[in-house]
């Protein structure tokens, strides 16, 4: 199994302090766009990878059109290393916190594809209970967790029992799905 990450994308507008990757690149010489440098990289290097993972923060400080941008730039990555899929987790710059939401994740969940993997069921699964363990190939499990799930708003209530309960919920879930013997040090997370 090969695996390819890109993490801490934070697409945003404008190339300044906090991001130096835009949501609009014109067209550039090398070494002005990381995200088509790094296709480019992958392409010309002949890499492949099966998996393509992120860890969060697509976009800068929850800027929408950043976090469209970085999907989408994953996807197009996902092609460059012929990787049958990407998974991803929510990031902190991912989720609305700067102003009142009654949904700070809305935008992530309707994004085309699915964030934060293909899978329907998988998708339900993460958005309703805060994680998922994808077990359906063999050779490997992943157990993504949204650690943004039920992030307060900023500013906002504490944490609530639920998150407090969340990974005793990952663990029993986990327990029942552990593989027995030399399976075990084959699981992989994100």
């Amino acid at each position: 199994m090969r695996i390819a990450i890109l993490s801490d994308v934070h697409a945003g507008e404008a190339p300044h302090g906090d991001t130096w990757v835009i949501t609009e690149p014109p067209s550039s010489p090398a070494n002005e766009n990381p995200l088509r440098d790094l296709a480019g990289f992958v392409r010309e290097n002949h890499l492949e990878a099966d998996l393509l993972l992120c860890p969060g923060d697509l976009g800068n400080r929850a800027h929408e059109p950043g976090r469209l941008y970085g999907w989408n730039a994953l996807h197009h990555l996902r092609g460059a290393f012929g990787a049958n899929s990407v998974v991803a987790t929510v990031g902190n710059h991912d989720v609305v916190t700067r102003k009142p939401s009654p949904d700070q994740a809305q935008f992530l969940k309707m994004l085309t594809p699915s964030f934060p993997t293909d899978d329907p069921i998988l998708v339900a699964q993460y958005w309703a209970e805060g994680f998922y363990v994808d077990d359906r190939d063999p050779g490997y499990r992943i157990l993504n967790i949204n650690t943004c799930a039920d992030f307060p708003s900023h500013p906002g209530p504490a944490a609530s029992q639920d998150d407090v309960d969340a990974p005793a919920a990952c663990r029993a879930r986990l327990d029942l799905r552990r593989p027995s013997g030399e399976d075990r040090g084959r699981t992989a997370r994100t």
